[in-house]
């Protein structure tokens, strides 16, 4: 998993723009939308929806060696670490927003289970599910890890589905969620993707491939998957539009998703084979993969700091979101470079 993959640090900086429009502007349900919003509909809630799983996927994958051998902690821990550092520095860059718009118990309840900002869920998210991952497999293997990660996810679809009502299961469900606020965690979220990124990585490991016939049928491969990645988004659009249509809760568990999740990642990183991204140096590669943290991490402050000043425009909200987020990021990035103890804790 040391190779570089060039198409796959254009895709976490795309899928972070998107990530950055989503939590910026609103859209209406497919009904209220006519001919051009409906593109967008689609963009915010279809395309926006694989962003997660695709950076939960790319965590698996490039840690499918550590997460897949018993000896495997040292690395996973540097990992968790690395995240851990992250949440921290940023939860207290966000410190003035946060603090004083919560109690105390409810603030480290959100830090421990959900994210002391709402989009830091992902961080939360990974550190779980990343480390549960690792104990599942290095003590039940494989099978059973998947099992369990399946498991789980079905029952946050079934959560997702059912109305409110009484009974035992939903006193169950309703403790659970005073406690740990979501089901969009580790455990029940996070978990299926980071599998799934080891299981392709382990696959991949486990061919002996001819690279002449490797390159030769990356085009074939590249249309199947792209169609392949078509099919999965209209199945998540069809879903989406059916749960529009008929009131049912949305959030994060779409049936699909774990489909769409695995055609985005294999297209994206199958079109590193094609001779353009030869063209794009490694440094600059990582320097969009840190931009695309830097983005993740930062545009929430900014749009605090838009609604402080009294702004309400969707459209304004987002240029300037977008706009001083990607400047304040790149002059982090310039910055780092000149002084590496400022990467070190930011990204």
């Amino acid at each position: 998993m040391k190779a570089s993959f060039k198409s796959i640090d254009i895709g976490k900086l795309l899928f972070s723009l998107s990530i950055l429009t989503c939590h910026v502007l609103s859209c209406p349900t497919i009904s209220e939308c006519n001919s051009y919003l409906k593109i967008y509909w689609v963009l915010y809630y279809v395309l926006n929806r694989i962003a997660v799983p695709f950076f939960f996927i790319c965590t698996g994958y490039f840690l499918s060696n550590e997460l897949s051998q018993k000896n495997g902690y040292k690395r996973v821990w540097l990992f968790t670490k690395k995240i851990i550092r992250i949440y921290i520095v940023w939860t207290i860059i966000y410190s003035p927003f946060i603090i004083f718009n919560n109690s105390p118990i409810v603030l480290l309840q959100r830090t421990l289970f959900q994210g002391s900002v709402p989009v830091f869920w992902y961080l939360t998210s990974l550190i779980i599910a990343v480390n549960l991952l690792f104990v599942l497999i290095k003590y039940f293997g494989k099978k059973i890890a998947g099992a369990i990660a399946v498991i789980t996810y079905s029952f946050g679809i079934f959560v997702s589905y059912i109305p409110d009502g009484e009974g035992l299961l939903f006193q169950i469900i309703h403790m659970y969620k005073k406690i740990f606020i979501t089901f969009a965690n580790g455990l029940f979220f996070g978990l299926i993707f980071v599998f799934i990124g080891v299981i392709i990585g382990q696959k991949e490991n486990g061919f002996i491939k001819n690279k002449r016939t490797n390159q030769d049928n990356k085009h074939l491969r590249i249309i199947g998957l792209f169609i392949a990645t078509m099919i999965s988004i209209f199945a998540i659009a069809f879903e989406v539009l059916m749960r529009q249509t008929n009131n049912i809760r949305e959030d994060n568990f779409i049936l699909c998703l774990p489909i769409a999740g695995i055609t985005v990642f294999l297209l994206i990183k199958e079109l590193n084979k094609l001779t353009i991204f030869e063209l794009i140096k490694d440094e600059t590669s990582i320097k969009i993969r840190k931009l695309s943290t830097l983005i993740y991490c930062l545009h929430m402050f900014i749009v605090y700091i838009y609604i402080f000043l009294g702004f309400t425009n969707d459209i304004f909200r987002w240029i300037f979101t977008f706009t001083f987020t990607l400047i304040i990021a790149m002059l982090l990035l310039w910055l780092g470079k000149k002084n590496k103890a400022i990467s070190s804790i930011l990204i």
